[in-house]
């Protein structure tokens, strides 16, 4: 875990090519993992428009949505072995 903290504490240019192409894999599955964690799909129809579907809502981001993506990316590191 401590190798973790300390691999995201180090500045981009210093790590190695395998390092900076995890990180960036990492950062797109949190990005996507976001995405889908604050947006939500209704197919119900309106009064007004009974064909048409409702766009997707977002919703506010509470304060764990931080914690949660934190967690998410020690974890993503653990399982690809740093």
């Amino acid at each position: 875990m401590n190798s973790i903290r300390n691999l995201l504490k180090t500045p981009f240019s210093s790590l190695s090519l395998e390092e900076k192409v995890q990180i960036k894999t990492l950062d797109g599955f949190i990005r996507e993992i976001s995405a889908i964690r604050n947006s939500t799909e209704t197919a119900t129809s309106t009064e007004d428009e009974p064909n048409k579907i409702q766009p997707i809502k977002r919703r506010g981001v509470d304060t764990s949505t931080e914690d949660k993506n934190r967690e998410l990316k020690e974890v993503c590191f653990l399982r690809l072995g740093k």
